[in-house]
């Protein structure tokens, strides 16, 4: 009967997975290389402090968005109040207001500051700072998992050769010793023993190269890694020191119209509280969920930290609800950071326009993924994030660490936050 065909790549995988279950065991004693463990050990670091550096600079992009806009409002709603006292009079009562000048110019000026200071420092902080850092860990991190895949495959197939060498080495001294090594046996076991050193020789010199090509990517890296952190510094710190220095600048023209006096009231107050230690905020748990700090990368290259886009305006404001949704976490749509450009969702159009149809009866989804609950309307910002509303069923189809999982709702798949949904609803 003819041997059946196995192809190779079983036989590896079956040989590899044997390899291993005897080195977890200790039958079989494992290389291992201390430099490629420390480098494999630091680069897993480097790429999580990354990840948690872009995480907290795409939160800190939308808590300033989120200010400035707060801010323009507010100012928005200032300025209704003496628009109103001078175009509807309140008959009978006098009109005491007299900041109706200042309170435009606040308004000006904070218009300016969010749509066009904080909107294109912004622009630069995501140019040189968050894609770039998006970027090499996207590529970097893939890239090296790959290697190691390989180096690690090629160290079982060399163990797995060396170890099977010395068990024929072995048998060939206990035939010697009884002297039982000779004729058509010991033909065969010399020629077995030649097999596996060529097999073991060739084996080592694949592991080598791939354990060698696997260190230096993590210290070429490394070396990127270090000018681009420098580079993210630089580029954020400059990036806030222009815009409040802008934002200072235009309301310093408004404070300018104020009467001085009650001014430098103000400001003796605010020196007077400096003066006596500051009033320092106490550290309270934040009711905005923290941002996870593993590297949603690392468990699925495609979630990486949730940054945006480089295109538009950085961020939308957090969506209006009675109560105010988490901020949406900054390890996002695996291999994107959250977005950058507001993406308005489309708006339902009913299919049938005419008699109204009876409404059909909800049905649940197929259990086929677990279903959570949305407690916050999404707003998308990329077209590959998951829109859904408050009280939506979602199913989740994988989750990630770093704040994402990708989920269906209402016939659309996409990615969305996972603070935005009843987590408690998960199966344990």
């Amino acid at each position: 009967m003819f041997k059946q065909f196995v192809p190779e790549r079983i036989r590896n995988a079956r040989r590899r997975a044997t390899e291993s279950l005897f080195g977890a065991i200790g039958t079989s004693d494992r290389t291992v290389d201390p430099d490629f463990d420390v480098h494999d050990v630091n680069f897993s670091a480097m790429t999580e402090d990354m990840n948690d550096c872009g995480s907290n600079l795409n939160s800190t992009l939308q808590n300033c968005k989120a200010m400035t806009t707060d801010a323009r409002d507010l100012a928005i709603a200032l300025a209704k109040v003496y628009e109103k006292a001078s175009d509807e009079p309140w008959r009978g009562a006098s009109n005491d207001l007299t900041q109706t000048a200042a309170a435009e110019s606040y308004r000006d000026a904070w218009d300016t500051i969010n749509n066009s200071y904080r909107s294109t420092t912004q622009a630069v902080v995501i140019e040189q700072a968050l894609q770039p850092l998006r970027k090499a860990v996207t590529h970097n991190t893939p890239e090296f998992e790959e290697m190691k895949q390989n180096r690690a495959d090629a160290l079982l197939d060399f163990d797995s050769n060396r170890r099977r060498l010395g068990e024929l080495e072995q048998q060939k001294l206990l035939a010697e010793a009884k002297h039982k090594h000779q004729g058509d046996a010991a033909i065969a076991l010399d020629s077995k023993i030649e097999k596996y050193n060529g097999k073991k020789t060739i084996a080592a010199g694949i592991y080598d190269k791939l354990n060698e090509q696997a260190k230096q990517k993590a210290v070429h890296s490394k070396a990127e890694h270090d000018e681009l952190m420098d580079a993210v510094l630089i580029t954020t710190a400059v990036c806030q020191c222009e815009l409040m220095k802008m934002a200072a600048n235009e309301l310093q023209k408004v404070v300018d119209t104020m009467p001085q006096d009650r001014v430098e009231d103000i400001k003796a107050r605010v020196r007077e509280l400096l003066l006596a230690g500051g009033t320092l905020i106490p550290h309270q748990e934040s009711n905005r969920a923290s941002k996870s700090k593993n590297n949603s990368i690392i468990g699925s290259i495609g979630n990486v930290f949730g940054w945006g886009n480089t295109e538009g305006e950085p961020l939308t404001p957090a969506p209006a609800s009675t109560e105010e949704p988490p901020a949406a976490p900054s390890s996002a749509p695996p291999t994107s950071f959250p977005s950058i450009k507001a993406v308005a969702t489309p708006e339902k159009v009913p299919t049938n326009v005419g008699t109204p149809a009876a409404p059909a009866p909800a049905v649940a989804p197929v259990a086929a993924y677990p279903i959570v609950t949305a407690l916050y309307d999404n707003e998308i910002d990329q077209d590959d994030e998951l829109p859904f509303v408050a009280g939506d069923k979602v199913e989740v189809i994988k989750t990630e660490d770093g704040g994402w999982w990708f989920g269906r709702c209402n016939g659309r798949e996409g990615l969305f936050p996972v603070d935005y949904v009843n987590v408690e609803e998960m199966p344990k």
